[in-house]
């Protein structure tokens, strides 16, 4: 019994001391609050002599409300874009086109100048090519010819036979013949042009036998007049 008694003893004491606790501190809180009013109407009548000084919050509530306006003003007002046509005016549009115009036209006369310098230089290089193969092909063909007019002239010095009246009076001289040759390689129209009679049979002879020869129709157009000089000289 005495164990029972003395726990609730105890427990009666513990709750006693917290009530006696929370009377105290609501007595406390009542005289504090009243301290303090007091002490709130003093300094209260001390600054009413001096201006009020003006509250700033509400101001600076102001401002950020304002500045948040304009901000939600710049974000819901969008830049529409500005056309071509009307962010450049029209003139300018005008004078870059007039440019470009100008300047394809450039372009244009100076390709266009470089094609005729181009077939400027093909053409003179063309005539110079046949310019060249003309001469080349002359040089060729009056080659063939001087060997065809030599091998005519051997054949008539080997054919040609000295007069024994002229060996006899010793008489010596050149005789200039000429004669046509066809196309069939044979002569006709013999005939003395210059030099001394004594000599003209045996030159005429000396062509006729001569003849036919082999011809080449690309050398000259047949029938085609020949000139020759036989020589008479006595050894």
């Amino acid at each position: 019994m005495s164990r029972y008694l003395n726990s609730f003893f105890i427990s009666f004491v513990l709750y006693a001391s917290v009530f006696g606790l929370i009377i105290y501190e609501v007595k406390d809180e009542n005289f504090s609050d009243k301290k303090s009013c007091d002490v709130s109407r003093v300094c209260f009548s001390v600054i009413n002599n001096q201006p009020t000084p003006q509250k700033e919050e509400p101001k600076q509530e102001t401002k950020v409300e304002k500045k948040i306006v304009k901000k939600e003003i710049k974000k819901s007002v969008k830049k529409e874009p500005i056309p071509i046509e009307k962010a450049i005016p029209k003139k300018e549009i005008i004078v870059e086109k007039k440019i470009e115009d100008t300047q394809d036209e450039t372009k244009e006369e100076e390709t266009a100048k470089l094609e005729e310098e181009q077939v400027q230089k093909q053409n003179a290089q063309q005539m110079v090519n046949t310019k060249i193969q003309e001469t080349k092909e002359k040089e060729m063909l009056k080659a063939k010819q001087d060997v065809f007019l030599a091998y005519l002239v051997e054949r008539i010095n080997s054919n040609k036979s000295y007069p024994n009246s002229a060996r006899r009076r010793g008489v010596e001289g050149d005789v200039e013949m000429k004669f046509h040759i066809l196309e069939n390689g044979h002569v006709k129209d013999i005939c003395l042009v210059s030099g001394k009679h004594i000599f003209k049979k045996s030159a005429y002879e000396a062509i006729e036998k001569s003849f036919p020869v082999n011809v080449d129709k690309t050398l000259f157009s047949f029938p085609k007049e020949f000139k020759v000089t036989i020589a008479y000289v006595l050894k």
